[in-house]
Formats: structure tokens, sequence, C-alpha cells
């Protein structure tokens, strides 16, 4: 049987995870200016209880940061383990992309709100890891440097936005461009791996969201 106080950390636990959910949703509704009451109504928890968890917005900002920090190290990670330096350029841009599609409240977050930069110089040095193992094995362009890759990744993701069935198109196709465009000279080149949309379906996905 559980101890009551077990109980009490695991309440406040999920609590704290609620909290954390909550913000990330509405700071990618409304930006990083979301007043923290509105928060806490999402939650579904009190003020209180907020301001037990973060004693302020700072706080909660950088609890959030500190979410998409381990993910950022568990896509480091994986790529170190890939078998080879192509896979393991695959295996960031893949991580990235999955990342800001858990995480959309990054792609505001990291432009609007300074807390996060602090992590950026972690972020780089991962990144440029891939980058000069690929460069080693030659199979990245040579031209083709650490801020190339991240930048890419991230414009991919900001694509998770659309409504299915575009996403589930568009994404997965703007991928595979990507990472042809990174392929060093004669790397075999596969068929991309979606279809194409025409001009008029992408507009009847998108004029919804107008």
């Amino acid at each position: 049987m559980s101890e009551p106080g077990g109980r009490t950390r695991a309440d406040a636990q999920a609590n704290r995870r609620k909290l954390l959910d909550a913000a990330g949703d509405l700071i990618a509704e409304r930006g990083v200016d979301v007043p923290l009451h509105d928060i806490a109504e999402r939650a579904g928890v009190g003020v209180g209880t907020l301001y037990r968890n973060f004693v302020d917005r700072d706080a909660l900002l950088i609890a959030l940061g500190d979410r998409s920090a381990q993910r950022f190290k568990d896509i480091a990670r994986a790529a170190a383990a890939a078998p080879t330096a192509w896979k393991a350029v695959e295996v960031y841009v893949d991580g990235y992309i999955a990342l800001y599609a858990e995480f959309p409240w990054m792609l505001g977050m990291r432009v609007e709100d300074r807390r996060l930069r602090r992590r950026d110089e972690e972020d780089a040095a991962a990144a440029q890891a891939v980058v000069d193992r690929a460069r080693a094995e030659g199979t990245l362009r040579p031209d083709i440097g650490m801020l190339d890759i991240a930048f890419a990744a991230t414009m991919i993701a900001a694509m998770t936005y659309l409504p299915e069935p575009a996403r589930g198109t568009v994404v997965p196709r703007l991928r595979d461009v990507v990472l042809d465009g990174l392929r060093a000279e004669g790397m075999p080149r596969p068929e991309l791996g979606a279809s194409t949309m025409s001009v008029g379906e992408l507009k009847d996905f998108i004029r919804p969201l107008a």
C-alpha cells in the first residue's frame, strides 16, 4: 500500500506536468506573455498550485526549456550511436522535426524569449559533432555547416503546423528534399519518399486556417 507521502509527491509531480503541458499549449497558441492564471486554469489547478511549483514566469519558462534540453540530449545521443555518419545526419534532422512537432511552443519561444538561448552553445556542439563525422565519412557536402543542418531541420519542423493530411505529405517530402541537398556529390540519390501536392490541393487544406 502506498504511503500518504508518496501519494502527495506523485500528485505534486502530476500537477507540475499538467502545468508545463498547459503552458506549452497556451504559449504555442498565444505567445510567451499568456497570463499565468490562464495556464493554471488550462491545467485544472489553482493559481496557488502554480506558484508552489514555479515562483514566477521565468521559473516556468526555464522549466519548459529544461524539457526541450533533455530532448536535445536524447537526439545527440541517438545521433552519436548511429551506425554511419550519414545515418547520424538523418537521426539529427528527424529528431529535430519530432521535437518541434511534440513541442510546438518552441518555434515561438526560441524567437521571442532569450531564456532558451543559454542552451544554444550545447546544442551547437552536438550539431557540430554530427557535421564533423559526416564530413570525415565523405557523405556530407563539404560546404554544409552546422547551422545549415539546424536551420533546415527547424524549417521543416515549422511545417508541422499544417493540418492533416497536408502535414503527412508536406513534412516527409520536404525532409527528403532537404536531405538530398545535404548529400555529398556522388552519393546515391533515392526517390523522394512522399508524393507532391498540387497548389490547388494545398490551398484546400490551408484555407480553413485563414
